[in-house]
């Protein structure tokens, strides 16, 4: 062999070394490893007998399609597409794999081939390589793949996730509900920005639970501690309207709810919601106010005084006698048809005045609607109620009722009627009603004794 032959096979060999390093991944290893042995001496034909990307026993073998079997785990076979004759193996292995041989076929000077034997034997060895190289990369690209689509997938839930809390904090503000939630382990606390807000704290401090249960009012936050620690302990949930103090000093009316949220039988966290309700508060004392008072005067209403007829009558039958007084005012309508109901409305007002002012602190008030009214006088009977029925007539007689630059005489129409015990609530008032009416069919300004 002369050197420009050795020179030329040697080149040829190199140049397949170093371009197996880089070869597609799409390339056919047979075809690629072919196409670098054809010139070399002493060899015929060749054949490259790999195991594919799935290393499974039952595969054929690229190159024959021999179909390894069980017990063929080292490749133990020759191509069985020809007869070859002479033939020389190299294996493709790593250090932990076989992946099967480079298979010489040699000519009739087997002796021109053995001095390039351990060229061979380390382009088989790229072979392997490029092999396991070629693998681990399909192998790296499958995961950066499957990264690929878990990160995507991962964004994809952060951004629900997001638009949730967004629409959740969005709904909370135009609702103006609050959400809350407290981990049972860490006791950690998490609210949304509603809960913020009714709470007039910055959105990045988040206090601890005992500094959170502080703004509540002082009288009603161990009541508060103690359904929260159920809460966590026993899984009762609860619903509370409470009285709150914001971090700037504003006293509000709260409500809230709490469930607790349980997890394979174990209680994980309490979560709720928390609502500023003041305005509702203040509407529902307007509604009871309003229930039993007047709202022109203000006075008691005829509901307040059946319903505190009923606890004195109950009174008098223990031997605590009282008077009721049946009031109507005398020419009133005269007031309304010549300057108005606005200031018949003023009128009434001024008389609810006088006659609140004219009776004990015991005795009450009330307008049982238009311009009748009514006083209860707690304890009292005989001369002393009907010298107090006087007494008011008396002051509304001589009182100048001065409305839109007119001064009006007005007087009281009265019916008297003792509470012994005997009559019921209705029997009671149909009497002084009566009564009353007989002072007005008498002459008005007076008072009658039924």
């Amino acid at each position: 062999m002369g050197d420009a032959t050795d020179n030329k096979v040697l080149s040829q060999l190199m140049l397949l070394q170093g371009t197996l390093v880089s070869m597609p991944t799409d390339e056919s290893m047979s075809r690629f490893v072919s196409r670098g042995f054809k010139s070399v001496p002493g060899v015929s034909s060749l054949n490259v007998c790999v195991r594919g990307a799935v290393a499974e026993k039952t595969d054929l073998c690229p190159s024959c399609n021999y179909r390894w079997g069980e017990g063929e785990d080292n490749f133990d076979h020759l191509c069985k597409r020809g007869d070859y004759g002479n033939t020389k193996r190299f294996p493709i292995r790593t250090a932990d794999r076989l992946y099967g041989f480079v298979v010489f076929t040699l000519n009739d000077t087997p002796d021109a081939f053995t001095p390039y034997e351990p060229y061979l034997q380390n382009i088989v060895n790229v072979i392997a390589t490029t092999i396991e190289n070629r693998q681990q990369r399909e192998l790296l690209e499958a995961f950066n793949k499957q990264m690929q689509i878990e990160v995507e997938h991962r964004m994809q839930v952060e951004q629900t996730l997001r638009e949730k809390e967004d629409l959740l904090n969005a709904t909370g503000e135009m609702a103006k509900v609050g959400g809350w939630a407290i981990d049972k382990e860490t006791l950690e606390v998490l609210w949304t920005n509603e809960t913020y807000q009714i709470h007039e704290l910055p959105l990045w401090y988040t206090p601890p639970l005992e500094e959170a249960i502080n703004y509540f009012h002082p009288e009603d936050r161990d009541k508060l501690s103690d359904k929260i620690q159920r809460a966590l302990k026993y899984g009762e949930a609860y619903d509370m309207e409470i009285r709150f103090i914001t971090a700037k000093g504003k006293h509000l009316w709260t409500r809230t709810i709490c469930v607790p949220q349980v997890v394979d039988g174990k209680i994980v966290r309490l979560k709720g919601t928390f609502q500023d309700i003041t305005e509702f508060k203040h509407y529902e004392e307007k509604l009871k106010y309003f229930a039993i008072h007047d709202q022109l005067t203000g006075l008691l209403n005829r509901h307040s005084l059946e319903d505190m007829l009923g606890r004195t009558i109950a009174k008098a039958k223990r031997g605590a006698v009282s008077s009721i007084l049946y009031m109507d005012l005398d020419n009133f309508k005269d007031v309304n048809d010549s300057v108005g109901h606005s200031a018949g409305d003023e009128v009434l007002i001024t008389l609810a005045g006088l006659l609140k002012d004219a009776v004990r602190t015991e005795d009450i008030v009330f307008r049982l609607g238009g311009d009748e009214f009514s006083a209860l006088l707690e304890g009292m009977a005989g001369r002393d109620s009907l010298y107090a029925a006087e007494r008011l007539r008396s002051i509304i007689e001589v009182h100048p009722f001065e409305v839109e630059g007119r001064v009006f005489s007005l007087s009281l129409s009265i019916g008297l009627v003792e509470i012994d015990g005997i009559l019921e609530t209705r029997a009671l008032m149909s009497k002084a009603d009566a009564a009353m009416y007989r002072a007005k069919a008498e002459g008005k300004n007076r008072v009658v004794v039924a």
